[in-house]
């Protein structure tokens, strides 16, 4: 899958947020990330302490993603 997504949003020119956790296996993958040379707002959000499905309390970060780092609130 992560390859499928990298791919894609080498060819993706809009905005793009990418919410991961620093304890994520995908982790390795974020050096390769490289967006669209036309997407001027397109960014990579590190979640610390924060596994793959956001357990525990990281989950609210993941439930408030959206409203934190899309809607800009």
């Amino acid at each position: 899958n992560t390859g499928k997504i990298l791919a894609g949003l080498q060819k993706y020119d809009g905005d793009a947020t990418i919410l991961m956790g620093d304890k994520d296996p995908s982790i390795s993958s974020l050096e390769s990330i490289q967006f669209s040379e036309n997407s001027t707002k397109a960014q990579t959000v590190i979640v610390e302490n924060t596994d793959h499905n956001f357990s525990g309390e990281s989950f609210k970060v993941f439930l408030e993603a959206a409203d934190n780092y899309l809607l800009g609130s």
